[in-house]
């Protein structure tokens, strides 16, 4: 179904993010700008080189290591030969992809269990090497739905039928030779419109931050909904840790991300404006404390040792870097592939409450 497509290449992206990207070596034949492309209702935009990632020998060390359970591909390529058979579409065909929505509701974007991605605004814009008849065929085999198509300014929209309930999934049109967008179905016509003329694109203020950015293999730029804010609290009890100060971080406004990969180095730098100066001072002082609580319980402990995470952890906070210029608070991080590699046993224990 094509809503598999949004969420198997949201999850990429989200992992290529955080880890780096993964390549193929085609040359796309078509592109786009986000600036003729992303809607202005955005309030998030992400984009990652595919085509940096795919050979890369680090991503696939540290996704092959990680323990992922009996219900994930063991191995990365395994992982790749999944999508093709869920999708149709074959990664190796795609240069870049750029991810957009309104994320004002967060369950919109990562719906529960029986709610469709085309509830919520999401979409994403992707450049490659591919024709468009033989991608439709694909995705039609690995979905095992006819595509229905509406024709729309211009284009051709096409959507996917759920079988069981007969609602819409995820819908996709191809804006030029060798670039799509596949999402739901306002996010798709909105990207259309934008194309056309007859919609604003993205804010000013969010592009141009995102424009500045560096990252070569991936970046983000996300205008922080004032609801997020609103359910914030003033501290938050870490058990067994200490106290974090929160306060300062409800003055938040816009956050960037970028990632880099330079030899066996991943580098992160993440930029978060606020309201004014004294609260990303303040909310610099509240990581700090942390940090220092952190790094004094592994002392206590009887330092790194020789425990792989304790050390990689070691590692992390020691590498991390932390500065204030105006209203924004930067924060830097490089790590090795085999420290993200040592440090992954302990962030899925943290994600899975262990």
């Amino acid at each position: 179904m094509l809503k598999k497509i949004a969420l198997l290449v949201i999850s990429l992206l989200t992992v290529a993010l955080m880890l780096a990207a993964v390549a193929c070596g085609s040359e796309p034949k078509g592109s786009i700008s986000e600036k003729e492309a992303v809607p202005q209702r955005a309030n998030l935009i992400a984009r990652i080189s595919l085509e940096s990632a795919l050979a890369d020998n680090g991503i696939r060390n540290v996704y092959d290591k990680v323990d992922k359970g009996t219900d994930v591909p063991a191995t990365f390529d395994e992982f790749l030969q999944m999508f093709r058979e869920q999708t149709g579409l074959d990664l190796k065909g795609f240069k870049e992809a750029t991810l957009f929505g309104d994320i004002t509701d967060p369950s919109q974007i990562l719906p529960e269990q029986g709610v469709a991605p085309s509830e919520g605004y999401l979409g994403v814009i992707v450049s490659g090497t591919f024709k468009k008849d033989e991608l439709i065929a694909a995705i039609e085999k690995g979905t095992g739905q006819k595509l229905e198509s509406e024709a729309y300014k211009g284009y051709d929209i096409y959507t996917g039928i759920e079988e069981n309930s007969g609602a819409e999934s995820a819908s996709l049109a191809f804006l030029d030779e060798g670039v799509f967008v596949v999402g739901s179905v306002d996010a798709v016509k909105d990207v259309i419109d934008v194309k056309n003329g007859g919609k604003e694109g993205l804010g000013d203020d969010l592009l141009e931050a995102y424009e500045k950015l560096d990252g070569s293999w991936g970046k983000l730029a996300l205008n922080i909904p004032g609801e997020w804010l609103s359910q914030l609290p003033d501290e938050q009890d870490i058990g067994g840790i200490g106290t974090l100060k929160l306060k300062a971080f409800k003055e938040m406004r816009m956050a960037t991300a970028a990632l880099d990969r330079a030899g066996d180095n991943f580098s992160l730098e993440i930029r978060v404006a606020f309201s004014g100066g004294a609260s990303a001072s303040g909310a610099k002082d509240a990581i700090d404390g942390f940090i220092s609580v952190l790094q004094g319980l592994i002392k206590l402990a009887g330092g790194s040792g020789d425990i792989p995470e304790m050390a990689a952890l070691t590692d992390l906070l020691n590498s991390l870097h932390l500065s204030v210029s105006g209203n924004w608070l930067t924060l830097r991080l490089e790590l090795t592939t085999e420290q993200v590699e040592e440090l992954m046993p302990m962030l899925q224990g943290m994600s899975s409450g262990d």
